[in-house]
């Protein structure tokens, strides 16, 4: 099963940091997985489809997977925890501004002084913070994409009026602003499925309003919802009935 933000499950934690540069650009060359806080500063991160600001009191979270630019990096100082986790990590990376949210400051201002008092960073106590660490970073990430968001509304009121139209995730994910496998997070947990399963249920839905009327052909209708090919249409319609259309139609007409 893939590990998402909440599930992450440390193993080592390789370096508790407190650091500050003057270099201005740099590109990540990153063996551990970084949770980091922006205590003063300014730069832009750079992925291959999405360019983050980081300013003062950003929270970071960076997979050791992902690459990236780091340009016109200005900073005074930055908490930076790197660790590896027990299986595949297959968390985006993302960046987010907490300056509203003084526990997770507190909370690595407590990991760094646990690791520089000289305790062991694989220590019970610096595993415990970071996994206090973790919990607050995944509540702050899940208030901010699970609040009341217009854009994806929007998204899903095109979706209830379009779903016969070839519409992909991509195109979406673009629209709203994030990677096509954050948005299929972000869409699943507002609406219980994925893109792609709830454009499948829409047209579902409407084929059986359309069978209901008996009178329009079956690869009309198949059409008309979306599917190009009347023998899939009529495999996906029974694995999600149990009936085939036909068979469908005969019980409600």
């Amino acid at each position: 099963m893939p590990m998402t933000f909440e599930t992450i499950r440390p193993h080592t934690i390789v370096h508790v940091l407190r650091f500050s540069t003057d270099i201005r650009e740099w590109k990540s060359l990153n063996k551990e997985h970084i949770l980091a806080y922006e205590i003063s500063g300014h730069s832009f991160h750079q992925f291959a489809d999405k360019t983050y600001e980081v300013k003062d009191d950003s929270l970071m979270f960076f997979n050791k997977k992902d690459k990236y630019t780091v340009r016109d990096h200005v900073g005074e100082g930055c908490y930076s925890i790197h660790f590896l986790t027990e299986k595949e990590c297959t968390a985006d990376s993302f960046v987010m501004d907490v300056s509203n949210n003084k526990k997770i400051f507190s909370a690595f201002e407590k990991m760094y002084h646990i690791c520089l008092a000289g305790a062991d960073c694989n220590s019970f106590a610096a595993m415990a913070q970071l996994y206090t660490l973790l919990d607050l970073a995944a509540q702050a990430y899940n208030a901010q994409y699970t609040k009341t968001d217009k854009k994806l509304e929007k998204i899903i009121t095109f979706l209830n009026s379009n779903h016969q139209k070839n519409i992909s995730v991509e195109e979406l994910a673009l629209e709203y602003g994030v990677s096509p496998r954050r948005f299929n997070d972000i869409f699943k947990n507002k609406t219980g499925l994925t893109p792609n399963s709830y454009i499948i249920d829409l047209r579902i839905n409407k084929a059986k309003d359309l069978l209901k009327l008996g009178y329009i052909p079956i690869n009309e209708i198949s059409c008309e919802t979306g599917f190009s090919d009347v023998t899939y249409f009529s495999r996906l319609f029974k694995s999600k009935t149990g009936l085939t259309p036909s068979q469908y139609r005969k019980i409600t007409i």
